[in-house]
């Protein structure tokens, strides 16, 4: 059977190269907690600079309960902080019952950090201290399992997230549900009944991306069901919505793009979605792309590429081999070349990769590579060189205080040689003011009777275009 899966791979176009080219060489390479391995894990970029990982360590030989440990480190790995908190979740529902489950986390204007895990939700302090813990209660009579999708932070502050509950052992969906919690307490302000899912099989999965005005949510019930699209509204309304013939079937990542939009790639293609969620462009991937068969995180880079890691496993006599992959397509889709991360071998635990494109055009990779890692590696094509969007690149902008409770928010400009237009955008992409001003300064942006919503802070120069979003509570 490994015999024949090579032979197949070989015969598939861009992923045998992949396969046959040596693994990346790290830059550097840091890694937490040696010889314990998590089940799942996540990463989030700080914006402040540096990352968190968060993983989840199930009962093992050396402890009986199980634990969520979080690390904060600078751009570089190295260490600033560590947490330890204990759990009630099994384990072992996670490795035989649901292999997609993961865990998510979203970090806040504050630097506060907020880990969906499977049956509640931990809040932590820009130092690591926990302000609140949330369990969900369950609506079967049986034992059940939340499976939670990512988790975003409102235009107001406050966080919103979607999750399904599993019958235990049995794969069965009992509930599908838009929550929005408290980001003082946890508590619910509001909650949204999504899709009456029946029959959820161990593959379901579920996506959750922040849109202008909102959040869009795929619901991918399994291989012989279409897939479903549906819109939530900031204030937990939802409605259904079509997908072209690419997304409809096959599983999908998600990403929530700095212009609004929504970018989906897997299995089967890649497209991007306007906020209304009409369909910008889609394109079909060949079917070399299939042996990626788990896909793990997506992200985009400055000039709107898409990168998403994802692994291919081999099972058979007892061992679990992992090839992991970092697979990228270009701004319309194309899929461009694939590469392994790290050498084959055998895995304590399946894989997950978080990637983060940075301003050099090199990737840092953070998650579950056995131990919780973190490292960074070079990029192996021009892809990072192309031209960009409208031939301009795009880069991040830096605003404060975001959310914008007061008057103005200040926008801190890049040091550029000529002057640009700094621009501020509502949700449907309407300019509501704008100024010329020099690179290299803060400028204040005056918000006086601007409505609670999502806005869009764009700085548009000869070099490129920079952007940043905004939120009003």
């Amino acid at each position: 059977m490994r015999l024949l899966t090579i032979l197949l791979l070989l015969l598939s176009g861009p992923i045998t190269a992949a396969w046959a080219q040596p693994p990346l060489a790290p830059l550097w390479r840091q890694q937490y907690f040696p010889t314990q391995f998590p089940d799942v894990s996540t990463v989030v970029k700080c914006t402040t600079g540096g990352y968190v990982l968060i993983g989840f360590y199930g009962p093992n030989q050396t402890s009986a309960t199980s634990k969520v440990r979080l690390v904060r480190t600078n751009h570089q790995g190295d260490t600033t902080w560590t947490k330890q908190f204990s759990t009630s979740l099994s384990s072992l529902a996670l490795s035989t019952e649901l292999p997609d489950f993961k865990i998510h986390a979203a970090e806040d204007a504050q630097g506060a950090v907020v880990v969906a895990a499977s049956n509640g939700v931990i809040k932590c302090s820009a130092l690591g201290d926990t302000l609140w813990t949330r369990r969900f209660s369950f609506t079967a009579s049986t034992p059940s399992l939340i499976q939670p999708s990512e988790i975003f932070v409102a235009p107001d502050g406050n966080y919103v997230m979607t999750y399904t509950e599993h019958t235990a052992r049995l794969g069965q969906a009992v509930t599908h549900q838009a929550i929005k919690l408290s980001a003082n307490s946890g508590q619910t302000i509001w909650s949204q009944d999504l899709l009456p899912l029946s029959v959820s099989p161990f593959r379901f999965r579920n996506c959750l991306a922040q849109r202008a005005g909102g959040y869009a949510l795929l619901v991918a019930e399994h291989a012989t069901f279409p897939n479903k699209l549906l819109l939530i509204s900031e204030a937990g309304s939802a409605m259904s919505k079509p997908l072209p013939q690419v997304l409809d079937q096959g599983a999908f990542l998600m990403h929530s793009s700095p212009d609004g939009t929504v970018v989906l790639a897997g299995h089967r293609g890649a497209a991007r979605l306007a906020a209304t969620g009409d369909t910008i462009w889609t394109r079909l991937t060949t079917s070399s792309f299939t042996p990626l068969r788990y896909l793990q995180f997506i992200n985009e880079d400055s000039q709107g590429n898409i990168i998403l890691t994802s692994f291919y496993e081999y099972i058979g006599q007892g061992t679990r081999t992992q090839d992991q992959y970092i697979t990228r397509f270009n701004r319309t889709g194309r899929v461009v070349d694939s590469r392994r991360l790290l050498p084959t071998k055998p895995r304590n635990t399946r894989a997950n990769a978080c990637v983060f494109p940075t301003s050099t055009g090199s990737y840092v990779i953070g998650g579950n590579l056995d131990e919780l890692t973190l490292m960074e590696v070079q990029s192996w094509a021009p892809l990072s060189q192309q031209p960009a969007l409208n031939g301009k690149a795009q880069h991040a902008l830096q605003v404060y205080p975001n959310p914008a409770t007061g008057p103005a928010v200040s926008v801190t400009l890049p040091a550029v040689a000529e002057e640009g237009q700094l621009q501020l955008l509502d949700s449907f992409g309407r300019i509501l003011w704008q100024q010329n001003s020099a690179g290299g300064k803060a400028v204040n942006v005056p918000l006086t009777q601007l409505p609670s919503g999502l806005y869009l802070l764009q700085y548009n120069t000869p070099h490129g275009k920079w952007v940043g979003r905004m939120a009003r509570p």
